[in-house]
């Protein structure tokens, strides 16, 4: 079988359109990654916490994790 040389790259790309994913899908998603985070920082040794009470809607919490967000 003789040698081929090969004069440039090769670049190979997959577009898929599908569907709209569904908010619930997409909020659950979320909500699993968050857990993953978790799992991985106590397999690190490190402690977290997802806190869902005052803390996520107060203003001032808001303002220093997302200073511009309106």
């Amino acid at each position: 079988m003789p040698r081929v040389k090969f004069q440039g790259h090769c670049l190979n790309c997959v577009f898929a359109i599908g569907k709209a994913v569904p908010e619930w899908e997409q909020i659950l998603s979320s909500g699993a990654a968050c857990q993953n985070l978790l799992i991985a920082a106590n397999a690190l040794g490190f402690s977290g916490q997802w806190i869902t009470e005052w803390y996520a809607y107060d203003a001032n919490v808001r303002s220093a994790l997302a200073p511009g967000y309106r």
